[in-house]
């Protein structure tokens, strides 16, 4: 027969991994959030400076600037077919993104795997908000580069979106007892 205290010891340990669990994805939808808020929030800010002043503004000489670019097309301004498709393709891409980041969420899976993905999902929110709400596409305003070599402008989705797949690949290639 089994002692009071070592099925309440064990009772409490399995609230403590549950706790444990929750925190984990109570902060994986806190990153989520807050990707998509400050990723709003920086283009209007963006928006509004650059409607009274289009000068770019050097932060780190011509190394890292903040500019204004509205790309209405697909990533790096790349082109296949009209605005309103690359609309479409994206609400579609971002639909099935979310659908797989919410049924992984609830699945044993990866810390770093799951906030991966939800990275990329805010991203990808982030920038087809501004594809739905903003008339002249997605603002973009991160500049770098050396001299006249320059990565394409983008912005904090973007940045959420590459982070974010980098951590969903590389926790996606470790055994889940290697990662937890």
């Amino acid at each position: 027969m089994e002692t009071p205290e070592i099925g309440f010891s064990a009772k409490l340990f399995q609230e403590v991994k549950i706790n444990k669990e929750n925190r984990k994805k109570t902060f994986i939808l806190l990153v989520f959030a807050l990707v998509i808020l400050a990723d709003q929030f920086s283009k209007e800010i963006i928006q509004r400076r650059f409607a009274q002043n289009p000068e770019p503004i050097h932060v780190i000489g011509t190394y890292f600037n903040i500019v204004y670019v509205e790309n209405p097309y697909g990533a790096m301004g790349l082109r296949f077919g009209p605005s309103w498709l690359h609309a479409l393709t994206s609400s579609l891409a971002t639909l099935l993104v979310g659908f797989y980041c919410f049924f992984n969420l609830f699945r044993k899976s990866s810390f770093f795997k799951n906030l991966g993905l939800f990275m990329v999902f805010a991203g990808a929110l982030g920038n087809l908000a501004d594809k739905i709400l903003r008339t002249g596409g997605v603002i973009d305003f991160i500049d770098i580069g050396i001299g006249t070599k320059r990565f394409w402008a983008f912005n904090i989705a973007d940045a959420s979106i590459t982070i974010g797949a980098v951590l969903w690949i590389l926790f996606s290639s470790m055994k889940s007892k290697e990662v937890e």
